[in-house]
C-alpha cells in the first residue's frame, strides 16, 4: 500500500492597483491641455492662487505642468483564507496592503494547468472593513476597503460544485 502525501494548497490573491505619481515639467497653460498646471506669474503684486489651469508640456514653456506618470502594479494579499460555510456559501478574509476608495473583487478558480476562470456570484455581503457591496455577475463592487483591519466578505456562488479558489482585488482609478 502506497501512501501519498496530500499537498496543502493555500488560497492566494492579488491586488491589482496603481502607483500614482506626478512629475513637474515645463509647459504652457492653454484651453486644450490635458494635465493640471500652475501658472508662473511675474511681478511683485500678491495674487490669489484659486484658479485651476490645464496645460500642455513643452520644453520652452514658462509654466509648470503636473504630468501624471503612474504605473500599474500587483501586490499579494496577506493571509488569504476561503472557508466553506454551507451549501454554496463561502467566507473569505484577507488583509489589504493599503486603503482603497473603490474597486472590484473577483473570485476565480485555479486549475491544474494554471488557468483561472471567474466564478459567477449570486450574492455577497460585507462582514468587516469593506462597504458599499454590489454584485454584478462575476464581480463584487465595493466603495471602501480598509487596510488596518481584516477584510471579511461572505458570498454565495451560482454553481454548486466545489472549487479551488483565489481572490483578486482591482482598484479603480
Amino acid at each position: 500500500m502506497i501512501l501519498q502525501m496530500i499537498e496543502k494548497v493555500k488560497a492566494g490573491g492579488k491586488l491589482h492597483g496603481f502607483v500614482r505619481r506626478t512629475e513637474d515639467v515645463p509647459g504652457v497653460v492653454d484651453e486644450d491641455g490635458e494635465f493640471l498646471a500652475t501658472r508662473v506669474l511675474s511681478g511683485t503684486r500678491h495674487r490669489k492662487k484659486k484658479d485651476t489651469h490645464k496645460g500642455t508640456p513643452q520644453e520652452d514653456g514658462k509654466d509648470i505642468i503636473h504630468k501624471n506618470c503612474g504605473k500599474e502594479m500587483q501586490k499579494d494579499l496577506k493571509n488569504v483564507r476561503i472557508i466553506k460555510l454551507g451549501m454554496n456559501v463561502y467566507r473569505t478574509s484577507f488583509y489589504m496592503p493599503y486603503d482603497i476608495g473603490s474597486g472590484r473583487i473577483e473570485i476565480v478558480t485555479v486549475g491544474e494547468n494554471g488557468k483561472s476562470n471567474k466564478l459567477h456570484i449570486r450574492e455577497a455581503k460585507s462582514i468587516s472593513s469593506c462597504s458599499g457591496i454590489n454584485v454584478s455577475g462575476t464581480d463584487v463592487y465595493f466603495s471602501n476597503m480598509k487596510s488596518d483591519a481584516k477584510v471579511i466578505l461572505e458570498f454565495s456562488l451560482v454553481d454548486t460544485r466545489d472549487y479551488a479558489m483565489e481572490v483578486n482585488v482591482y482598484e479603480h482609478n
